[in-house]
């Protein structure tokens, strides 16, 4: 709220509040302004957003990315054999949760080069660098859209605070608002943790090679895929209350705040009266305003149209 309210000062392309749009939420953006009879529950994210869809699915193709190359890690040693993996036993760890790595060695020159002990020359580098990379940007990418997903669940369910008998605070703690959201706690916590388990799938030796290892990988797909089906269920879920929702689109909410409060006073939503000039839309038929305020507002009354 407090980026729409900048974004309304903003001297080259302000945002302008278009009026009539009480109680049209994001999944009504492109649609004209006409008077809307409030909703017992509102589209969730995945249905009312093209770009929330288009996160989804590429998540979607990331976890499987990740499910493929873990499958890769324990099928290998199992159809080439322990024996055949290059020095397999300096490799082996039993710590690393009881499974077998996979050892991809350094280039014959590294050892011609170096005698029995090999050295990394820079076309070693380079693939291992590359391969690395590769798959830490794949973790990296596909959690760091999960948590697009969980930031906007987060901001909608801000916004809804409104309407409550309590209100939403103007401004906020941002530390506070990060431990008071479960959205957040939980991303905290989990995006941390599953980073750490993609530091345990590996292990270079310099004079070696690289080592691949399968269970923490396996693990590693587990806690992605789980923090992919927490979004997923964010994104799917549907709000209840008459109340349009926002999941922080800038325009749809400077359209919904049609009185900002002080910093330090609340924000409140609710019924507002009859609309001034609804008979330009129904000359017959009686036609409300609802939006915001800082003191309490009445709620709103479903079997009435609003503009």
């Amino acid at each position: 709220m407090d980026v729409a309210a900048a974004c309304m000062d903003q001297p080259t392309r302000p945002l302008s509040p278009r009026a009539g749009r009480a109680m049209q939420g994001i999944h009504q953006r492109g649609a004209p302004t006409f008077p809307t009879s409030p909703a017992v529950r509102q589209p969730s994210a995945y249905h009312s957003h093209r770009q929330a869809r288009r996160i989804t699915w590429v998540n979607g193709i990331g976890v499987a990315l990740l499910s493929v190359y873990t499958c890769a890690l324990f099928l290998y040693p199992a159809t080439m054999g322990f024996a055949e993996s290059f020095n397999y036993r300096q490799f082996w760890n039993p710590t690393q949760w009881s499974f077998p790595a996979v050892v991809i060695p350094l280039s014959d020159e590294g050892y011609q080069s170096a005698g029995a002990v090999g050295i990394f020359l820079p076309k070693d580098f380079a693939w291992i660098f590359a391969l690395l990379c590769g798959i830490q940007s794949l973790v990296t990418f596909t959690l760091h859209l999960a948590e697009l997903c969980i930031y906007t669940a987060r901001d909608e369910t801000t916004w809804r605070k409104a309407s409550k008998q309590t209100g939403q605070k103007r401004t906020s703690n941002a530390l506070l608002a990060l431990l008071s959201s479960y959205q957040t706690a939980i991303l905290f916590f989990l995006k941390p943790f599953a980073h750490w388990l993609y530091g345990l799938t590996f292990v270079i030796d310099i004079y070696n090679g690289v080592a691949l290892y399968a269970a923490p990988a396996f693990y590693l797909t587990i806690v992605v895929s789980v923090f992919l089906a927490f979004s997923l269920a964010l994104m799917l879920w549907r709000h209840s209350g008459p109340q349009p929702t926002t999941f922080g689109h800038l325009q749809t909410l400077v359209d919904l705040i049609d009185t900002w409060p002080a910093r330090r006073d609340r924000l409140y939503w609710g019924d507002k009266g009859p609309f001034v000039g609804h008979e330009a839309y129904d000359g017959h038929a009686e036609i409300r305003h609802a939006g915001t305020h800082w003191l309490p507002l009445p709620a709103v009354q479903m079997d009435k149209r609003y503009a």
